[in-house]
């Protein structure tokens, strides 16, 4: 089958669409901390980067490679740590979640 030049620019790009690579959704957990509050981590399909949110109000974080044994993601005013299913979360230096863990 030949196709005119248009034609054929629309085929190829119609295959390119339909098979373009799509980005991964994000890994998403619940966590649950023994004082009854919790939050929901986004990890990023990288593991570079994850998005937590915390009483409806989301925050962007960026990994920290240099976090030794487990996770940290953080940015300016908040860190979170994870190891296994327990996390953490600090906001401007001060514990503010402790003890959470994947519900499950």
């Amino acid at each position: 089958m030949h196709l005119p030049g248009r034609a054929a620019v629309l085929v190829v790009a119609m295959i390119s669409a339909a098979c373009a690579v799509q980005p991964s959704s994000p890994r998403v957990l619940a966590y649950a901390c023994d004082d009854g509050r919790g939050f929901s981590l986004f990890i990023s399909s990288s593991g570079d980067s994850a998005e937590i949110e915390i009483e409806r109000m989301r925050f962007s974080l960026v990994a920290d490679p240099a976090a030794g044994q487990g996770e940290q993601f953080s940015c300016s005013m908040l860190t979170l740590r994870r190891r296994g299913d327990t996390a953490s979360v600090d906001m401007e230096g001060e514990p503010q979640f402790s003890n959470c863990r994947v519900k499950r």
